[in-house]
């Protein structure tokens, strides 16, 4: 009987280790499960703080890819408007660089005349000084006369009107 008592009470005493490692056991098991649900927590809140970061990142790729093409297009712009000025500079160079050829022409045809003019004096120099002076003389003497021819008309003219004065009263 005394070995069936320690027979029970072992078992008694077993069971109740049994239960305690159980209990003991449930308690870890619970803990466990506790802190991996709070790490399941963090990590939800990291997932979605990433998620929403992910998002930021997104729209300011889109505002930065919206700055890039427009000031892509001011580039395009600039370098167009570049490209004219430089163009316009150019045609005006062309322009200048013409103007100035016709004026280094001109320059050189003015010195061909003055020398051609300055030849025509040097060889007929007095003979065309007498010849504007004779010209002188004949358009002063033409212009006596004419004076001269107008006085005798309305001298004329007088002596007309008093003759049919005349007539008229004889």
């Amino acid at each position: 009987l005394d070995v069936q008592r320690t027979q029970v009470s072992r078992l008694k005493t077993d069971r109740r280790e049994k239960q305690e490692r159980r209990s003991t056991q449930r308690d870890e098991e619970q803990d466990e499960i506790e802190a991996l649900r709070t790490q399941l927590m963090s990590e939800e809140k990291l997932r979605a703080g990433v998620q929403e970061y992910e998002r930021r990142l997104e729209h300011d790729m889109i505002v930065v890819s919206r700055k890039i093409q427009a000031e892509t297009s001011k580039v395009k712009a600039a370098e167009s408007y570049s490209a004219k000025v430089a163009a316009e500079a150019n045609d005006y160079r062309e322009g200048a660089d013409a103007a100035s050829s016709a004026i280094t022409e001109l320059n050189n045809h003015l010195k061909t005349l003055e020398a051609k003019r300055d030849d025509m004096v040097e060889k007929y120099g007095g003979d065309l000084e007498e010849v504007a002076e004779r010209l002188e003389v004949d358009v002063r003497a033409s212009a006596g006369l004419e004076g001269y021819r107008q006085n005798l008309g309305d001298e004329l003219d007088i002596v007309r009107k008093k003759l049919s004065s005349r007539k008229s009263g004889l």
